[in-house]
């Protein structure tokens, strides 16, 4: 999840840059609260949550500004970033254990063949990415090909080895060195609204692919474009067959994708 307040200054000074990465930050909290898709109640599963310290299950932008710091490295920022918490499962005696994550958060500037003007986030836009209920995987689709998962081995390497390769599913063996989990947002506004029923529709990813190209006539807004990087350390446990790893609403594959947003 996402709820946008970073300064409009701020991010004037990222369309003047090709990105920034917010990199390292830790929780500040794991919760089962979603102020965006579950507002003022309890949510489905738990987050990892990064962000501003005011973080609750209410969304207000005013208050979040409030906010007396942030775990994100630019203070200026105070947004909240969140995605489902990943467990390791023992399969023996059935206990979950939440994997130590951190975040990197990246802003990038991709303007499409049109050379499109790139305009900082709106105070108070919110937006998902991904899907917690779906259940089969589209390869044609760009909202679906923007969840993905990387095995990181930094002593060996495993170029064209498809047991290793990117792929928006888990892994069926261990990661020496944590496992990636990676989110792009779409970056496309339709200009008007902060937020959707769906918290997607005021949303859209560009023509030509998932993370770069032109806005569609629909969303003619081009935003900067926002990744997340999720480093859970997986390495920390043991590796057991399918089923060790498991997200909070109970996804054992990742192959129903995830939902993460500002």
């Amino acid at each position: 999840m996402f709820s946008k307040l970073l300064s409009l200054a701020a991010l004037a000074a990222v369309a003047n840059a090709e990105h920034w990465i917010f990199g390292g930050s830790r929780p500040i909290v794991q919760t089962r609260l979603d102020p965006v898709v579950n507002q003022g109640t309890v949510g489905s599963h738990v987050h990892a949550v990064v962000g501003a310290s005011r973080f609750s299950d209410i969304y207000n932008a005013d208050d979040l500004m409030k906010s007396n710091c942030t775990t994100i490295p630019v203070q200026p920022d105070k947004s909240n970033y969140w995605a489902p918490q990943l467990y390791h499962h023992d399969q023996q005696t059935g206990g979950l254990t939440p994997i130590p994550t951190t975040f990197n958060i990246y802003y990038l500037v991709r303007q499409g063949p049109k050379n499109e003007k790139i305009n900082a986030f709106p105070k108070g836009l919110k937006m998902v990415a991904g899907d917690t209920a779906r259940r089969s995987y589209n390869s044609s689709s760009f909202a679906d090909q923007a969840v993905s998962y990387v095995c990181l081995d930094y002593n060996n390497a495993h170029t064209n080895d498809p047991d290793w390769a990117e792929r928006p599913n888990f892994f069926d063996h261990t990661c020496p060195d944590g496992m990636r989990a990676q989110v792009f947002f779409p970056s496309c506004w339709d200009g008007v609204n902060l937020d959707s029923a769906d918290h997607k529709s005021h949303m859209a990813y560009p023509i030509q692919n998932y993370n770069s190209g032109d806005c569609p006539a629909s969303h003619p807004v081009h935003l900067v474009s926002l990744f997340y990087e999720m480093l859970v350390s997986v390495d920390q446990f043991p590796y057991t067959g399918a089923g060790t790893w498991v997200l909070a609403n109970g996804d054992t594959t990742a192959a129903t994708s995830r939902t993460a947003g500002m």
